[in-house]
């Protein structure tokens, strides 16, 4: 019987922990940008600033639309890629910066660049960390900048799994005491 209960109560723990490590992401939104860019092997460039694409802006982001000042920043992505702030835009109250911390995939091709890579957001001062996708596409005279970012699930950190699972194990033992003394 004892046995039993114990493989029971190791089984609920490693599910229970097993469990809290799967953790989904969250789509914060997207945003679109229309405006004069020009890119080669190594870097991307803005000629003047961008527009807020309104119709295309989607979860968090719809509070801007073509109305928003856009600042944006050229940049290097090869040899060396340097984490810096590409976007700043502000509407009314609202401000949203995202920073590229790191590239993970350059795909470049005669008429379209496409960068992914590691963000930070930071949107009227929540700071999110999170993916981005930028892509420019030179199929007619009026360049596109698109972008979408995702916010990265926090992991749950060793120690609390840690704690949560002595605690569980402690109750587990004083269970057992209880019910040996009420069973004498």
């Amino acid at each position: 019987m004892k046995a039993s209960f114990l493989v029971k109560l190791f089984v609920a723990l490693a599910v229970l922990l097993g469990s809290s490590t799967y953790a989904s992401a969250d789509t914060i939104g997207a945003i679109s940008f229309t405006g004069a860019n020009s890119y080669n092997s190594t870097s991307f460039t803005f000629v003047g600033n961008p527009t807020v694409l309104a119709a295309t802006t989607t979860g968090s982001f719809t509070i801007f639309d073509s109305a928003a000042a856009v600042t944006a920043n050229s940049f290097t992505f090869s040899p060396i890629f340097t984490p810096f702030q590409i976007f700043s835009i502000t509407e009314g109250s609202n401000t949203l910066t995202i920073f590229f911390d790191s590239l993970d995939t350059i795909v470049n091709t005669p008429g379209a660049l496409a960068l992914t890579g590691l963000a930070t957001i930071d949107l009227n001062g929540v700071i999110t960390d999170g993916t981005f996708s930028l892509s420019s596409q030179f199929g007619d005279k009026t360049p596109v900048v698109s972008f979408s970012a995702t916010a990265l699930a926090p992991t749950p950190e060793p120690s609390t799994l840690f704690l949560l699972g002595t605690g569980l194990v402690g109750s587990a033992g004083a269970f057992f005491r209880r019910r040996r003394t009420l069973t004498a």
